[in-house]
């Protein structure tokens, strides 16, 4: 921060020689009415591009702060992502849900940690912070598969995307059925012209036989 500020300091000075020099110049050669006008117009541009630079680096600290928040935030984060996003039939990513769960990240996780003046910077630029927020997962996903490894702290819908991403590492093309329209079924699977249903339990004690007999049905 400190180079910024002399950063900012500098072009000041030099913007401020620059308007004399133009002004003893113009009011040389077409008199100081005019002379003072052209400065005029060369300070408002100056203003608009102080003002500019402050934009910026006030998006660049609502940034740092967003990212501080992800990482604080990325297993759970990146479990989500495995969930929400999904292949439609013709193998095209649908993220709608997972765009609406970065709405959420930002509403409940991000948003009550700003101050007010960074709450004014995330209303003018709130489209770059999820951009930036969706860069930082997608990259670490590349790299981490919150499913890789089985989890006690797994809920009975992770435990069903863990059981299809196992499904998905072996060559099997599984996804995670919708929890309204399963009718008992939690993965479907299919490989080598052979499809399987599957119903997922985070149990600790034995199944009981009407898991069997949902599956069955």
């Amino acid at each position: 921060m400190a180079r910024r500020k002399k950063s900012n300091g500098v072009e000041a000075i030099v913007g401020g020689l620059l308007a004399l020099f133009f002004l003893v110049i113009v009011a040389n050669h077409a008199g100081a009415v005019f002379g003072l006008f052209m400065v005029l117009i060369f300070v408002a541009v100056g203003v608009m591009m102080l003002r500019a630079s402050l934009r910026k680096q006030a998006l660049t600290a609502l940034l740092q702060k967003a990212g501080v928040a992800v990482s604080q935030h990325m297993e759970a984060l990146l479990r989500r992502r495995a969930q929400l996003i999904r292949l439609d039939p013709y193998g095209k990513p649908q993220a709608e849900r997972w765009s609406k769960e970065l709405d959420y990240f930002v509403q409940q996780h991000l948003k009550p940690t700003l101050t007010a003046a960074e709450m004014v910077t995330l209303g003018r630029s709130r489209d770059e912070v999820l951009k930036a927020i969706e860069v930082q997962i997608a990259l670490a996903s590349a790299t981490q598969n919150p499913f890789a490894k089985f989890s006690d702290d797994f809920t009975p819908r992770e435990f069903e995307t863990f059981c299809a991403e196992t499904l998905r590492e072996h060559g099997w093309d599984a996804r995670v059925t919708q929890q309204s329209r399963d009718q008992g079924v939690d993965v479907v699977a299919s490989k080598a012209g052979r499809r399987v249903v599957l119903q997922c339990k985070l149990y600790s004690s034995p199944v009981g036989n009407k898991a069997v007999q949902e599956a069955a049905a």
